[in-house]
């Protein structure tokens, strides 16, 4: 699980691969300077492996010093306030991967807020602390979810939080040291000039992409029912499918060739395990009792969820989440269902053009998610919208867009042009980025008037 491999990158049980006197360097240190390189593990030259395994003997290198100076000392305060902000990175992107990879796997529609609801309580987040207007609600959620995984995989472990800083704590200690070592005697050399920043941009001014147009977007969400026709349709589909699975044909081998849950769908159906809260709250009582009544290894009758039919494989339900295979059949609406749903929203835009949140709240089924915020112009991939916003400016009303569904009605609600990047716009990256290079050159310097000090090994 993600969680223990996080864990992992404070452990010095993970393998070692090289050493400068007793500081190890981890092989996750190893991966974590590859992936921020933006290079590929598995595809590294030996030249470029050599490079980063040298800078990171260069940074032990500076920790062998550090613990050699005794003017540098590390408080049992210190060493706390460190591990509560590891701690809290690792609970943040550990909650961030658990409830988008949920999102995924369940096919969240993210413009419902029921389902995002359901979503959130099923990991046991407080209802009454569910407030859609409040921006931090996502990071709140992220962090819950975080805390509670972190403390399960300790508890996995059998340690408490005290014990896990404990059994890190030369780690952590190491970290504290080369911070002060490089404060105390790097820092204070490094000379960046307000002229070498402005020459730097001068001379690389045209690396400097122009700053793209911003568009705050508010949408308006309305649902697409589809025809009588379309349902039928689509439950005759699945219900050939059942019929085949149960004369005798490979469900895994169906739901590669049928389901239209294209994640699961290269998985054999595969969904992981789902909580069964989850179940019951995205389900009819009657589909969720089929669900539960099914045996293990055996499939469901095809099961009408909130956007199509669904034929489910109990793989194991014999805990608090169940495990299943999905092959999912959705109910779209025709064209036509799609023209009648664009006529009717005709009159909703007309009623947007006068009071847009007003009718927002009226009619979107997300009216808690009015507000998309800013997004850059290229950071906009749907080619039909890209289109409705070229010659848009701000206060128009645009749409509809057909989308999963919906249909999407857009305002501009603010319009910034694109810009030319001014030497202001990038003064203190380029600064940041000089005093880093400078700082690089001068642990170089130190390493190699102190190589004949330092007893080096390396594991491969």
């Amino acid at each position: 699980m993600l969680a223990l491999l996080i864990l992992s990158q404070m452990t010095l049980t993970e393998g070692v691969i090289a050493t400068v006197n007793d500081e190890p360097v981890l092989y996750s240190e190893f991966l974590d300077a590859v992936t921020a390189m933006g290079l590929d593990p598995a595809n590294l030259s030996p030249q470029v492996k050599d490079s980063i395994v040298d800078q990171l003997l260069k940074q032990k290198a500076i920790i062998a010093l550090a613990r050699e100076d005794s003017t540098l000392k590390v408080t049992d305060e210190e060493i706390q306030r460190f591990a509560d902000q590891y701690i809290n990175n690792i609970v943040f992107n550990l909650g961030r991967y658990i409830l988008f990879s949920r999102v995924e796997s369940l096919q969240v529609n993210l413009n419902d807020t029921l389902q995002i609801k359901h979503l959130i309580l099923s990991f046991g987040f407080p209802e009454d602390s569910i407030d859609f207007q409040d921006p931090n609600l996502l990071a709140r959620v992220i962090i819950f979810v975080g805390e509670k995984a972190f403390d399960e995989e300790l508890k996995k472990l059998g340690i408490t939080r005290d014990e896990f800083v404990e059994e890190n704590r030369k780690v952590i200690e190491s970290q504290i040291l080369y911070q002060k070592y490089i404060s105390k005697y790097i820092m204070p050399k490094v000379k960046v000039t307000e002229q070498e920043v402005r020459e730097y941009f001068e001379t690389h001014r045209d690396s400097f992409p122009r700053q793209p147009a911003m568009y705050f977007l508010q949408q308006i969400v309305l649902p697409v029912q589809p025809s009588f026709e379309q349902e039928e349709k689509a439950y005759l589909k699945a219900k050939d499918i059942y019929r085949k699975i149960e004369a005798g044909a490979s469900y895994e081998r169906m739901a590669r060739r049928y389901s239209k849950d294209t994640l699961s769908a290269k998985k054999g159906g595969d969904l992981g395990y789902i909580p069964r809260i989850v179940l019951q709250q995205s389900f009819s009582p009657d589909a969720y009792y089929q669900i539960m009544s099914t045996p293990e290894g055996g499939i469901t009758r095809p099961i009408r969820g909130p956007r199509g039919y669904n034929i489910f494989k109990v793989v194991d339900k014999s805990g608090d989440s169940i495990r299943l295979k999905n092959i999912f059949i959705p109910v779209e609406p025709s064209a036509q269902d799609i023209r009648k749903a664009k006529v009717q929203a005709g009159k909703v835009i007309q009623e947007a053009k006068r009071d847009f949140e007003g009718t927002a709240r009226k009619y979107s089924i997300a009216p808690q998610q009015i507000n998309l915020g800013y997004i850059p112009a290229e950071a906009i991939q749907d080619e039909e919208m890209r289109k409705l916003l070229t010659n848009a400016r701000q206060g128009d009303v645009l749409g509809p867009i057909y989308r999963d569904g919906f249909l999407i009605i857009l305002k501009v609600k603010e319009y910034i042009p694109p810009k030319e990047t001014k030497f202001d716009d990038v003064r203190e990256q380029i600064y940041n980025m000089l005093v880093s290079m400078e700082v690089e050159k001068l642990i170089g310097k130190v390493f190699e008037e102190h190589r004949k000090d330092f007893i080096i090994k390396k594991m491969f």
